[in-house]
């Protein structure tokens, strides 16, 4: 499995702090440009439509835009098809355009759509992707990824269809499915307001300008002297990483990244079963 860091492609000497480790980054087409050519530090790069910043912003993508900037980028052949949020039916035309024109999306079936989008993307595509569930509960997210992998569990274990997860870092959720990649998308945002991931299952608010409320743990002497040979066994510095200097936060964003990979190390031994819901829903 991969995982994919966002965020960070423009994040400058990264490499630095990484040494000669080499990580896949996720970026989207609509948002901060994409570089011509990759960064040092990055292996594989999937390039994202950048839809849902986009919906946000009230902002409509042309697709013949992402389509021209496709054919002419040399990033990557990992890209997802253009989304509309909230129609899947306009999401599969626009799906149906970029293979015309020669492409290979990746397209995204997102949780609250009808059951008939992933049943043809997963017969008509090699590799998909699910959505719309990193803001969801954590009760909603796992039965709907239950029932998801569940109907298409003997495609993913023969490999004719791969998984991409949106929004999927939690190890819970990686080890409990047969994720081809996920992306951990709020690694570079935690790092600026001074948190990190660890293998405690949080995020921890080191750097101590941050406000006491955005703190997940309080800075009791176990919490930080348990985080602090943790960092130094990983072969960090944790009071550097406690600094607000730009430098810091790329040390932070440094120290979840290996976080991540340990867990990738973890993912690998992990029998996945399949989900056994037994439910029967009108999707």
């Amino acid at each position: 499995m991969k995982i994919y860091y966002a965020n960070i492609i423009g994040c400058k000497v990264l490499e630095t702090f990484l040494g000669s480790k080499k990580i896949n980054v996720l970026s989207s087409f609509y948002g901060a440009p994409l570089p011509k050519e990759k960064p040092p530090y990055c292996d594989g790069v999937f390039i994202d439509s950048g839809a849902f910043s986009a919906f946000r912003k009230k902002i409509v993508i042309n697709v013949q835009d992402y389509i021209l900037f496709l054919k002419k980028q040399t990033l990557s052949t990992t890209y997802a098809s253009l989304d509309v949020i909230g129609d899947a039916k306009e999401s599969l035309r626009l799906f149906q355009i970029m293979k015309k024109q020669g492409l290979e999306p990746i397209p995204c079936f997102h949780i609250g759509e009808s059951i008939k989008y992933l049943d043809f993307y997963s017969q008509q595509c090699s590799y998909i992707a699910l959505g719309g569930v990193a803001m969801k509960r954590k009760v909603e997210r796992s039965l709907w990824l239950d029932l998801v992998f569940e109907r298409i569990w003997d495609l993913c274990l023969s490999k004719k269809v791969k998984v991409h997860g949106f929004g999927i870092f939690d190890e819970n959720t990686i080890f409990r499915y047969p994720w081809e990649s996920v992306d951990a998308s709020s690694i570079h945002v935690i790092a600026r307001y001074g948190g990190i991931y660890t293998p405690f299952g949080v995020s921890l608010k080191i750097n101590p300008n941050v406000n006491e409320g955005d703190r997940k743990w309080q800075d009791s002497p176990v919490s930080i002297s348990t985080i602090k040979s943790w960092v130094k066994s990983i072969g960090f510095d944790f009071e550097k990483a406690r600094s607000g200097t730009p430098e810091a936060t790329l040390l932070r964003t440094a120290i979840s990244i290996r976080y991540f990979e340990d867990v990738l190390k973890k993912e690998a031994k992990i029998v996945k079963r399949r989900p056994k819901t037994g439910l029967k829903i009108n999707w």
